[in-house]
């Protein structure tokens, strides 16, 4: 039931399993236009929700506020409008015959950052669409931290008061498993082991998480049979992010388990990863986070001080004397050591 009987993602449903277990994060990476957005979008307006559209940031959430540019043609729904409140918020506001209804707001991650005290209480979704940028665009300091800090701000005391909890919608396209938001829920790891695996759903009710990596071959296919989808290598990074649903802007070379039986633990970055040395030769191997003797705190002063305690880190991966437990950890090493 992951999809529509025309190949499409099947949003109604993963809603129906959301709710059966109480799920706070619904997560779906998935191919370009398989109905991500559209099918969120489309759901908020079926179900009248009152919900929040938020997007990485400020000039990102005024783009979509553009009447030309509003998503919300995209479902066929021109009574549909995206206006500009102020610096910060646009209401989306609805049409109807004695003027328009507001049904839900765009907010972007850095401005809900820097503001707190508000109350979000009314809002029954969030739906952030594009969570996971693309390569070129810079990074969102702490983003995974500010992205929980927004949900518990939004969130309130709905779940003490009885409510239902947010429900939050992460939408996004393969670019980076390295995403800081997957690191924040803790689901890098399934994510990465899903993608392996080719296993398209996740539902995790321990923890209120549904994940979904959808190919949706069928729809996928017939885009890559489309006159401009032939112009683009089919062997090209984007391609295979767009229309295989792959990580393939993130490097898996040197990405092997190794046995730690032919390594000695150097040094740990606590709760995040681990560094060890070959008792063989000079290489190194990076792995989950194992207890040791010598630890750095997961902070900017805790990552200077490991350079500083070894030095040779970013020698080692320049040429290619570094092996990594998986690719998670290869990107979480590449952002401790600023590569």
């Amino acid at each position: 039931m992951l999809y529509t009987k025309d190949g499409f993602l099947n949003v109604p449903w993963i809603d129906k399993e959301a709710k059966r277990i109480n799920a706070a994060f619904i997560v779906i990476l998935g191919t370009r236009q398989i109905g991500k957005t559209y099918g969120t979008l489309k759901l908020m307006l079926d179900d009248n929700r009152n919900f929040i559209l938020m997007r990485r940031t400020q000039t990102e959430t005024d783009f979509i506020s553009n009447g030309t540019l509003n998503p919300f043609l995209a479902l066929g729904r021109t009574d549909i409008k995206v206006k500009k409140e102020n610096q910060y918020i646009g209401k989306i506001q609805a049409e109807t015959e004695t003027g328009y209804t507001p049904i839900g707001v765009t907010l972007s991650l850095t401005c809900v950052s820097k503001i707190r005290g508000f109350s979000g209480a009314s809002f029954s979704d969030l739906v952030y669409d594009e969570f996971i940028p693309e390569s070129h665009i810079n990074k969102i300091r702490n983003e995974g931290d500010a992205f929980l800090n927004a949900v518990v701000t939004i969130s309130g005391n709905r779940e003490i008061e009885g409510k239902p909890p947010l429900r939050c919608w992460l939408l996004a396209n393969s670019n980076n498993i390295g995403s800081p938001i997957l690191k924040a829920l803790n689901i890098t790891d399934k994510v990465e082991s899903m993608d392996k695996s080719g296993h398209e759903l996740s539902i995790l009710p321990e923890r209120g998480i549904i994940i979904v990596l959808a190919k949706a071959e069928e729809i996928a296919g017939k885009r890559k049979k489309t006159s401009l989808m032939k112009a683009i290598n089919k062997e090209s990074e984007f391609s295979k992010m767009a229309f295989d649903n792959e990580f393939s802007y993130n490097d898996a070379e040197n990405v092997a388990r190794k046995d730690l039986k032919q390594f000695q633990l150097l040094a740990s970055v606590t709760g995040v990863l681990s560094i060890w040395k070959s008792k063989n030769n000079d290489a190194l191997y990076v792995s989950s986070y194992r207890k040791c003797n010598v630890e750095f705190s997961d902070t900017d002063r805790g990552h200077k001080q490991l350079l500083t305690t070894i030095p040779f880190l970013k020698v080692s991966y320049t040429f290619n004397n570094m092996f990594f437990e998986s690719l998670a950890i290869k990107e979480q090493f590449k952002e401790i050591v600023r590569l």
